[in-house]
């Protein structure tokens, strides 16, 4: 198949993952305010780092000028927002609460009953 295809492609599937992978996980776990936070994050947090990385550059003109510093900025913000997503975002609170399950242990010269539990 034509690669000139493929790879537009590849590039919408990548970024439509990228973008929208966090905040239907949240949603599908009903928090809908971190899939908004977690969309948001991973939206602006790159553009942030594109404008940040362009105006630190030092170039001089050029027909490149400032793509260097977008290119690193943008990698940042991405990086930085999927951290974010996946350290403070997606946690949830385990329910609390007592287990207890008998145990029978049977042997050739033994039998053990008892009960272990989780508190």
């Amino acid at each position: 198949m034509g690669g000139a295809v493929e790879e537009p492609l590849l590039l919408g599937a990548s970024f439509a993952t990228y973008v929208l992978g966090g905040p239907i996980v949240h949603a599908s776990h009903g928090n809908w305010g971190r899939a908004a936070l977690s969309l948001g994050a991973r939206v602006g947090m790159p553009l942030l780092g594109i404008s940040t990385g362009v105006a630190l550059e030092d170039c001089r003109g050029g027909d490149f000028c400032g793509f260097g510093g977008a290119l690193i900025g943008g990698v940042v913000g991405i990086a930085a927002a999927v951290a974010i997503d996946s350290a403070a975002l997606a946690r949830e609170e385990a329910p609390v609460g007592a287990a207890l399950v008998p145990t029978l242990r049977v042997s050739e010269n033994q039998t053990w009953l008892g009960v272990s539990g989780q508190f």
